[in-house]
């Protein structure tokens, strides 16, 4: 068992600032794609673009429409 300081950031903390900076750059890659390829753009399309797998989406994001 891991005993915390006062002061120490809780992993879970990091992990949670970490998952909403992977969600931010999903929002603004998706954002940019749709204003070059427009609104319509596949979860095929997004991967294949960005290189961020549809399983890492779906790990930050419910479904495709939440993203």
């Amino acid at each position: 068992m891991e005993t915390w300081r006062m002061g120490e950031q809780s992993k879970r903390s990091t992990q949670r600032s970490t998952n909403a900076e992977r969600r931010q750059r999903m929002i603004d890659a998706l954002r940019e794609l749709a204003e070059r390829l427009g609104p319509e753009i596949s979860m095929r399309q997004f991967a294949r673009e960005t290189g961020i797998s549809d399983t890492n989406v779906y790990l930050l994001f419910e479904n495709w429409g939440d993203l």
